[in-house]
């Protein structure tokens, strides 16, 4: 994926709600964008074993519970996830459609 192709999905998302609007913004200095499909069985897997283990009320545990409860209603076997790594250390992860055509979730617990 293209850094035109990415914006273009993330001002679409912003659109949605799906993530924040000012998110673009932090995009302008991209390192490298990694694409890959996974199992939604086995993200489901591995942050419910997370959110047991994340402490009570804390903002990490508030939005692995948000991604649990996401791909628990997404009804595809498999997704995309789009890393992007950003000058000066910064990092955006998001859930993708299996065609990269949609963010369907912006994952926030990464996002730094």
């Amino acid at each position: 994926m293209d850094q035109h192709r990415l914006r273009e999905l993330i001002t679409a998302a912003a659109g949605e709600d799906r993530c924040p609007r000012d998110l673009l913004g932090a995009m302008q200095n991209i390192v490298s964008i990694e694409t890959g499909e996974v199992s939604r069985n086995s993200l489901i897997h591995t942050y419910r074993r997370r959110l047991a283990r994340t402490a009570d009320g804390s903002p990490l545990q508030t939005e692995t519970a948000a991604l649990v409860s996401f791909l628990e209603s997404y009804s595809g076997d498999t997704l995309n996830m789009v890393s992007v790594k950003l000058e000066g250390g910064g990092y955006q992860m998001f859930l993708t459609d299996p065609y990269l055509a949609k963010i369907l979730y912006w994952m926030r617990m990464f996002s730094r």
